[in-house]
């Protein structure tokens, strides 16, 4: 038996055991060598089946050798700093040479991630269903930050305008590599009182919109075997309040859709995550935000004891599309004040 650096045990045949609870060694972040030898894959079952043969293609043949060397150089690479992939971490935060297309961005969290992109170098296209107003943002974001900064307007509840505006971007930026699919609406009332209208309304924007938007851009970023999709969910995906019927459902459908194409895409080259917000003092939430007891109500009920503020939820937003987390799909990041965590 040899023992690796990790505390995994490899016998000669290349097969890998776990040490007992605790006998792990302690190991420390830092940066790792190269992929192991497809022998480890030796070890590999079915998790539904332990005992499932493994594929002829899964089995070459036995190298100790080439394994202990491996387990060596990750030993030597966490101790020495050697065959760093990311370089300074903080370079994996950049965005440089990659566009962004964020929907709902002239205002809220759309406008908060679209500045944030362009400072991490990225070029960005933001739409709105108000023309005027995205123009706007982007001419403002373009001057603060230097980048080139296109605005669009779109209903995103209207495929063929999602098309449109999809066909703008790559005409002006010859490439879309991360989607935020942000737009959203709310309407707050019980049950019996909302009209078929006001229903289709709200799902339009939140559920279909994602929808339309993630299928306008598959075919280019399969192409291009590259894609970051960040889609805007809500901590009502997962917990709920009463008035909130037609947005916790779409919510949660946007959180299914995104564990799904994670799935789905992810040979491709593309990562689908989901960003769950919690009370954030946007103008979504004025109507809230601007009644004292339902304002109370909401404070009182997040453990860190205050409402968000818009630009706190850039981090994660950044985070989510960059190299950082190229090896995240699939997930669901709340910001939520520790709501949630109840």
């Amino acid at each position: 038996m040899m023992e690796g650096a990790h505390g995994y045990n490899a016998d000669e045949s290349g097969d890998i055991s776990v040490p007992p609870h605790g006998a792990a060694r302690s190991v420390l972040a830092g940066p790792l060598p190269a992929a192991p030898p497809r022998t480890m894959l030796r070890s590999v079952r079915m998790a539904t089946d332990p005992l499932a043969p493994v594929p002829a293609c899964a089995m070459p043949m036995p190298v100790a050798g080439s394994l202990s060397r491996w387990l060596e150089s990750a030993a030597r690479s966490m101790r020495t700093g050697e065959g760093t992939i990311l370089g300074n971490i903080l370079d994996a935060f950049r965005l440089d040479g990659r566009v962004a297309f964020i929907t709902g961005g002239s205002r809220g969290f759309g406008r908060v991630i679209a500045q944030a992109y362009a400072e991490a170098g990225a070029d960005v296209a933001l739409c709105s269903r108000r023309g005027a107003e995205a123009r706007a943002a982007a001419d403002q974001i373009a001057r603060a930050t230097g980048r080139r900064i296109l605005g669009l307007a779109a209903d995103v509840s209207d495929p063929a305008a999602v098309d449109s505006a999809l066909t703008s971007v790559i005409d002006g930026f010859g490439q879309v590599d991360i989607l935020v699919n942000n737009a959203g609406v709310n309407i707050r009332r019980p049950l019996e009182e909302f009209s078929d209208e006001e229903w289709r309304q709200v799902l339009g924007t939140n559920l279909d919109g994602t929808f339309y938007c993630c299928r306008a851009v598959a075919r280019h970023m399969k192409e291009r075997r590259y894609g970051r999709v960040l889609n805007i969910s809500s901590m009502l995906a997962a917990v709920s309040l009463a008035g909130r019927v037609p947005y916790s459902s779409a919510k949660a459908a946007v959180t299914a859709l995104t564990r799904t194409l994670a799935i789905e895409w992810a040979a491709d080259g593309i990562n689908v995550n989901a960003l769950c917000p919690g009370p954030f003092l946007t103008e979504m939430n004025q109507p809230v935000a601007a009644s004292p007891e339902q304002f109370e109500f909401f404070r009182s009920r997040i453990p860190l004891g205050r409402w968000g503020n818009p630009p706190e939820i850039a981090g994660a937003a950044l985070f989510l599309v960059s190299d950082a987390a190229s090896f995240v799909t699939g997930s669901t990041l709340f910001v939520d004040g520790g709501w949630t965590a109840q």
